[in-house]
């Protein structure tokens, strides 16, 4: 082999290398969930991971269907509003039941923005308990600057199954609906007890973000 055609072989060695560290983090950050593709939620979930939002499961999923819990949704929200969560654990957390817990930091930053209020659990968060439509329709509308809302404004929502919520929740519904936060369900209910898949949660935080422009 010549000198020529050695120098040719190291060249084209190099730009191999130059081109894996390229394409890598390209791929990663274009990472795709096998079980999000052909999901109804497909974009929203490709938006939120590609922004480091989702980070998926051990198993390498990201599990759309799954009802989500409180820690999760906090965890994701936190994400989404980019809040600096290492400095909030704090050695006496806003609730006892959240030390040591991975969203331990994420609970307490949007504690301190007034996204989550103590006062609506009391000592425990129960974090992995599944969290229900009218705490997230709180956290959304209060992150999309809470200052700006007057709760004592009338409001008709138009949902048929609000007879048993207070004042105050049904302005936070009317205030979702505004913001097209939260849409209802085709039968014209809302189901604020309801729980909630992790895909409906991953469309709600993207319309929460939307709002914010509007």
């Amino acid at each position: 082999m010549n000198y020529r055609s050695k120098k040719l072989i190291n060249i084209l060695l190099v730009v191999c290398i130059l081109m894996a560290n390229f394409i890598a983090p390209v791929y990663a950050a274009k990472h795709i969930f096998e079980d999000s593709m052909g999901h109804w939620a497909e974009e929203a979930i490709n938006i939120l991971t590609e922004r480091g939002v989702i980070q998926g499961y051990p198993d390498g999923l990201s599990h759309p269907d799954n009802i989500i819990t409180r820690g999760e949704f906090s965890a994701l929200l936190a994400r989404t509003m980019e809040l600096e969560t290492k400095d909030k654990v704090t050695i006496n957390p806003a609730f006892e039941d959240i030390k040591g817990h991975f969203a331990q930091g994420d609970i307490e930053a949007l504690v301190s923005k007034g996204v989550i209020l103590v006062g609506d659990y009391g000592k425990q968060y129960l974090p992995n308990k599944p969290i229900t439509r009218m705490e997230m329709i709180k956290m959304l509308v209060r992150a999309t600057g809470k200052e700006n809302h007057d709760l004592d404004c009338a409001c008709n929502t138009g949902f048929l199954d609000e007879e048993n919520l207070t004042k105050g929740e049904i302005q936070y519904i009317c205030l979702g609906k505004y913001y097209n936060i939260i849409s209802g369900y085709p039968d014209r209910t809302i189901r604020p007890n309801g729980e909630t898949t992790r895909a409906e949660a991953f469309t709600m935080l993207l319309r929460q973000e939307k709002a914010k422009e509007k």
